[in-house]
């Protein structure tokens, strides 16, 4: 239902920034993520985890300015990732049944001219991430859902391939701020407040259009 709910907002913000904009660029590619975990704290009781893991997926993006000679635009983001590798305290860890997780992004981004029709983009914003999975292992499914809030910083540079298409190269960084952990089984709902003391480096290739 979460997923269901932050897809919708989603694509209503996204729908009401691009009627407004006089320019919009969207593009589409593919990531890979490097994480590092520390710890987490739970309720206020921490737990160093020493967690590493690496993430491979797609995202479509967008960029949206008011004004045709504006360099302050609206940056939205939407990203899909499968855990491929996790070790915790140097252990490897199967993660071969982990869910598809999802993020989505909303912040500001600075455009910045470059030679040849190309362009460097700097921005931050604010992303939630969701990730749901349910444990049938048990005689009751236990189902277990997360929901995090991190602070994202991206520096971008857009290669011009024709007036209106463009190559971008681009790492985005993530600084986790707050979140919750919320636990449903057997009717019973359980929900807790968590932080992540770490930081997620993305690097991500895609194409661009211009409208």
């Amino acid at each position: 239902m979460k997923k269901r709910i932050a897809l919708i907002l989603a694509v209503l913000i996204l729908a009401t920034i691009q009627l407004f904009a006089q320019t919009n660029k969207v593009s589409v590619g593919g990531f890979y993520s490097f994480e590092t975990i520390d710890s987490i704290t739970i309720d206020s009781t921490e737990i160093a985890t020493d967690a590493k893991a690496n993430t491979l997926g797609g995202y479509i993006k967008g960029t949206s300015f008011l004004s045709p000679t504006s360099s302050l635009g609206i940056n939205y983001m939407a990203r899909f990732g499968k855990v491929t590798s996790m070790e915790i305290g140097g252990t490897s860890v199967d993660t071969s049944e982990d869910p598809i997780g999802w993020d989505f992004m909303l912040g500001l981004v600075i455009q910045q001219p470059l030679e040849m029709g190309s362009f460097f983009e700097l921005g931050g914003g604010i992303v939630m991430s969701l990730d749901s999975e349910t444990d049938n292992s048990g005689s009751i499914p236990v189902e277990t859902t997360l929901t995090l809030f991190s602070l994202s910083l991206l520096a971008e540079i857009n290669y011009s391939l024709d007036p209106s298409t463009y190559l971008n190269i681009g790492v985005q960084g993530l600084i986790p701020l707050f979140g919750t952990i919320e636990g449903s089984s057997g009717g019973i709902t359980m929900s807790y407040d968590y932080s992540i003391d770490g930081f997620t480096l993305s690097p991500y290739v895609g194409v661009s259009v211009a409208y």
